[in-house]
């Protein structure tokens, strides 16, 4: 079984239109699994005990986000790292899918860590 976070954007429901048949998929978007929840996150792994999760969640909208840093890093950063914890701790395979749009490759990084 698989868990799809971002089900409903557009990556997200591409992905469930793809998806093999023989696929099991859970199909949580931001409605059904707040990411930046670490105790969500790690309840749904306990309750499903998926082999995958799949992370296509992410703010995406660019022109809310100036006003929403706070929920922007809440889900892009810390929803991020609450998935790849509890995948580490359910020893779970773990996929994230990042965007291109901030860092397409064509200007300077705005840091580096």
């Amino acid at each position: 079984m698989r868990i799809l976070t971002g089900a409903k954007g557009q990556v997200g429901q591409s992905l469930k239109q793809q998806k093999p048949e023989h696929w099991e998929i859970i199909a949580a978007d931001s409605t059904t699994l707040d990411i930046a929840h670490a105790q969500a996150v790690d309840n749904m792994l306990q309750n499903f005990e998926p082999d995958v999760i799949i992370n296509a969640a992410g703010y995406t909208d660019l022109e809310a986000a100036e006003d929403n840093k706070d929920k922007v890093f809440a889900v892009n950063a810390e929803g991020m790292r609450n998935l790849a914890a509890a995948a580490a701790r359910h020893n779970v395979r773990f996929i994230h899918i990042s965007r291109d749009y901030v860092f397409d490759g064509k200007k300077q990084l705005l840091c580096q860590i």
